[in-house]
């Protein structure tokens, strides 16, 4: 079965940028605008991976991430943010429920 990746952020041209690139790269890609729909999809489509927008996080520890992350442990998270944040990047370090931390780049060459 084809790898599904999850990507949980609010609609934009860069989301859809992003799921035709990986589609196009043979991936079963799934999007997401909310953490409260992602933790449903999730809890119905197994993914191997799931990139999660920094904008639609209260904090690294929310109850919904880690009702995801518990349900889904095959499931890498990825927390993708659109600037660097060294304080983000430590705490994801050591031992979130993010597995990388990724600044996404502001749009993507096909």
């Amino acid at each position: 079965m084809t790898p599904a990746i999850l990507i949980v952020n609010k609609p934009s041209k860069s989301v859809e940028t992003y799921r035709n690139f990986l589609a196009g790269k043979g991936y079963r890609v799934f999007t997401s605008p909310t953490l409260v729909e992602a933790d449903i999809l999730l809890n119905k489509t197994p993914c191997s991976l799931a990139f999660i927008s920094s904008d639609l996080l209260d904090g690294m520890e929310s109850s919904i991430l880690r009702t995801m992350k518990n349900r889904r442990m095959d499931c890498k998270f990825v927390l993708m943010a659109t600037n660097f944040d060294i304080d983000m990047y430590v705490e994801v370090l050591n031992g979130s429920i993010f597995h990388e931390y990724l600044v996404a780049p502001p749009t993507l060459a096909l």
